[in-house]
């Protein structure tokens, strides 16, 4: 029978594994730089609801940092994959605020139900591509780890979204699945990704939409108050809404 652990206080649950010293080790050396001194511990299948994560930042008063070693079916891979997983989460431990949720709660109350769901994916989207943007100018040397992690998440989806046609009709998943697209090729450096034949057709109505998304990052993503993000993905979320009903 499979142990299965809980984080105190959290519907957050995993199963712990013993990660080779190797890995330990250089998570630790890697991820130091961020300065925060929040443990990690290694697990698979770290859900929180009904979802399942690669990894995962509790907050207080947990306070931890899970991590999946195991994350994809190459194990050539997975050893970098954790890395960079862990320094993404240590970001999110450093710079996403524990205050979040309370101003995430005031615009998503603002919505619909139906489109509650759009809402929470944007603004784990916008939130992800803020805390890298951070570190990777702070820190450039952790470009390369992040990177394969980037390229590993498309390569990964990327030939399941383009053979599912969701880009091909607007709607919320659609207009998701480009946030978070445009998210990984932002920060690869490929601004113009959503030109390139690979990604057609795609639909007038989204890429109007995407280039709002575009806009309103470039303006507002790089703002020094961190709870802005919420209110972005509020704008977001209307600007689709208003594009749906024209």
């Amino acid at each position: 029978m499979v142990s299965r652990s809980k984080v105190a206080g959290t519907d957050v649950t995993y199963e712990p594994v013993d990660a080779e010293h190797e890995l330990v080790a250089e998570v630790e050396r890697i991820t130091a730089p961020l300065g925060s001194k929040i443990g990690i511990v290694f697990g698979t299948s770290i859900r929180r609801g009904g979802n399942t994560y690669a990894g995962m930042y509790v907050g207080p008063p947990a306070s931890l940092i899970i991590v999946d070693p195991a994350q994809s079916a190459q194990p050539q891979l997975n050893h970098g994959l954790a890395v960079a997983t862990a320094i993404h989460e240590r970001a999110h431990a450093q710079f996403t605020p524990d205050n979040q949720e309370e101003h995430q709660l005031l615009y998503r109350n603002k919505l619909t139900p139906t489109h509650q769901p759009l809402y929470d994916g944007l603004l784990e989207v916008l939130e992800d591509e803020r805390i890298e943007t951070i570190v990777v100018r702070r820190w450039p040397e952790l470009r390369s780890p992040l990177a394969g992690r980037w390229k590993y998440m498309l390569e990964s989806q990327g030939e399941l979204i383009h053979s599912s046609g969701v880009l091909r009709a607007f709607g919320p998943q659609s207009v998701l699945v480009a946030a978070k697209l445009d998210y990984l090729h932002q920060m690869l450096g490929r601004g113009s990704w959503y030109r390139n034949r690979a990604w057609h057709p795609f639909d007038g109505d989204l890429s109007h939409v995407l280039s709002q998304i575009r806009k309103i990052k470039r303006a507002s993503l790089s703002a020094k108050h961190p709870n802005m993000v919420p209110k972005l993905a509020y704008e977001i979320v209307r600007i689709a809404l208003r594009r749906a009903a024209m």
